[in-house]
């Protein structure tokens, strides 16, 4: 496990490039783009409360539902 915040904020240079590799079928990741999704994750993850300027959220519930 790691670490976690009571407030976690996401750059925008993290969503974009989260967004950017969720677009991307999972077979074709590169490994960078699958370090950037692991990055989103732990991002996400590690908040207590409130997690502040995570855009790729809603496109996540898309491609899960």
């Amino acid at each position: 496990k790691g670490i976690t915040r009571d407030i976690v904020e996401l750059d925008d240079d993290v969503n974009e490039s989260v967004a950017e590799a969720m677009a991307i079928p999972y077979e074709s990741l590169s490994d960078a783009e699958r370090a950037e999704l692991c990055l989103g994750f732990v991002a996400i993850t590690r908040h207590r409360h409130q997690l502040i300027n995570c855009k790729f959220i809603g496109d996540l519930d898309e491609i899960i539902n």
